[in-house]
């Protein structure tokens, strides 16, 4: 956040919308120009794709990770959550501006989840883009994937308060189903 905190410092003035890619992230040809085009339209104020974990190795571990990852799809393609990605994610500068999401990622664990939060004032809808399923390609262990897991609970614990109850049951149904299925 630190990194992004002081790149959006240094944004033109005259910039209509902001980008953020995580450097990890794998784009597709016209990656960008399907990111920013619903941006177009009023009613949109956030523009989104959503993570696609592609193990390098199939360990259990990898594929425990990349159903848990399946699932978070649903954080920015159901409607009642809405979130976004911030592995790819666009916004009007006007709205970043507006509500000041500059000060609010100073203190922020997070930059998509606290991005989606403070411009839902906007009346804007978090818009999913299918074709910014973005792959993310490494692998993972029981060490990594319990780091991993921590944060993305942790983020879902503080930053979804009314729907933590229903996140928590999706998860944990996810990981028994992925335990008992072998």
């Amino acid at each position: 956040l630190n990194n992004l905190v002081g790149g959006v410092a240094r944004v033109r003035p005259d910039s209509e919308v902001l980008v953020f890619m995580d450097s990890d992230t794998c784009p597709q040809p016209k990656w960008l120009e399907h990111l920013i085009a619903p941006l177009q339209y009023s009613h949109v104020g956030i523009t989104t794709g959503i993570p696609v974990y592609v193990p390098l190795k199939r360990t259990f571990w990898s594929l425990v990770k990349s159903m848990w990852m399946a699932g978070l799809g649903a954080f920015v393609t159901v409607k009642r959550f809405r979130g976004c990605y911030g592995g790819a994610m666009a916004v009007r500068k006007i709205h970043f501006d507006e509500f000041d999401v500059r000060e609010i990622w100073k203190t922020a664990l997070t930059d998509d989840l606290t991005l989606a939060i403070a411009l839902k004032p906007t009346g804007t809808i978090n818009y999913f883009v299918p074709q910014n399923m973005v792959p993310i390609y490494e692998g993972t262990n029981l060490i990594d994937f319990i780091k991993w897991a921590n944060r993305q609970s942790l983020l879902s614990r503080v930053y979804f308060k009314k729907q933590w109850a229903l996140v928590a049951a999706m998860f944990s149904a996810r990981m028994a189903f992925m335990v008992a299925a072998p």
